[in-house]
This record gives structure tokens, C-alpha cells and sequence, in this order.
């Protein structure tokens, strides 16, 4: 179980900013653990406000799962996503290096922008696909936005493509600069 709060901290010291990136979370098997049921996150102990954690591209083994658990009066600020890979060729399917990448979730906001390697490459973007919120001294019931799908655009001396994704696990994406639009 991964706790954020406890006994040594309390409502005075959030947790903020922390990313889990391509975490595996197992239930195991300990028979000297106390009997209860099993969570694999539980967020907000102690009236511990919880700000802008991430969980990117989390795996789940033996009855661990993605339920988060919110618990006692703190704000809680909690996302999830996976990573994300881009790929831009031209028509011969060579890499096009310095093409401009962009990805726009489904509020639309941009996430992200940046540059195409040399192997027409960019790795491990992070990308948000909902994000979860209590407020502080709520009924632990969040409220979800979700923000997927995603528009991902390539494009280079005046050619541009896109493609929208569904982000639900990690995965590349290869746009093709002058493709035919038949």
C-alpha cells in the first residue's frame, strides 16, 4: 500500500509535487501483516492535503489496482497517465529531424511542445489523462476531468499532420509528414 500521510505529519504539511513514473505496484504476500483489506493508494491520511501527484505509466501485479482511496479532510490533488512517444517521418519514411511537436489534451489546453531529434524522435512525454480532486473537508468523493483524447501535430517547413489518440497506456505514436489524405 502506498500511504501518502501519517502519524507524522499532519494537516499543516501537504505533500506536493511528486512523481511516480513507471512504477509497478504489487499486492504481496506477508503473513505477518495485519488482516485488512487491501488498497493499493490511500491518499490523505491525517487530514494531509495532497497536491499535484502523478502516477505516469503505472503497472499492476496480484490484486494491486489503480483505485485510489481518499481518505480524511485534507485537498487532494491526484493524476494519472502514461508516457508517450513520437515518431515523425516524411513520405520515403526517413526520420525528420526539427519537426515541432505539439500535444493538446481535451480541455484544450497544450501539454506539450518541443523538437524532433535527429531519428525524428521524441520519448517519455508525460501525458495527463485525468486528474482527481477532493476538496478539503469534502465527502472523499472526487471529481474526475478527464483529458483524453489527445491531438498530437506534427509539422515542418509548412507541412503539418496530426493524429488523436486515446492515451491508455504507454505508447508511441508515428505521424507521416506528406502523407496522402485519400
Amino acid at each position: 500500500m502506498l500511504v501518502f500521510g501519517g502519524p507524522a505529519v499532519g494537516p499543516d504539511n501537504p505533500i506536493n509535487n511528486v512523481v511516480f513514473r513507471n512504477c509497478t505496484f504489487s499486492k504481496a504476500a506477508d503473513t505477518t501483516a495485519v488482516s485488512r483489506a487491501f488498497q493499493t493508494y490511500e491518499i490523505g491520511e491525517n487530514g494531509q492535503s495532497v497536491n499535484n501527484i502523478q502516477f505516469i505509466g503505472s503497472s499492476y501485479l496480484n490484486g494491486a489496482s489503480s483505485t485510489f482511496n481518499f481518505v480524511s479532510s485534507g485537498a487532494k490533488d491526484v493524476s494519472v497517465g502514461w508516457l508517450l512517444g513520437v515518431t515523425v517521418r516524411g513520405r520515403a519514411n526517413q526520420p525528420v529531424s526539427g519537426a515541432t511537436v505539439s500535444v493538446i489534451n481535451d480541455v484544450p489546453s497544450t501539454v506539450y511542445t518541443g523538437i524532433t531529434d535527429a531519428n525524428g524522435q521524441i520519448a517519455k512525454l508525460q501525458v495527463v489523462t485525468a486528474n482527481y480532486k477532493v476538496a478539503r473537508g469534502g465527502d472523499n468523493t472526487p471529481i474526475i476531468t478527464t483529458l483524453t483524447p489527445h491531438t498530437v501535430t506534427a509539422s515542418k517547413n509548412g507541412i503539418t499532420t496530426s493524429q488523436s489518440i486515446n492515451a491508455t497506456s504507454n505508447q508511441t505514436v508515428a505521424l507521416t509528414l506528406g502523407a496522402s489524405t485519400n
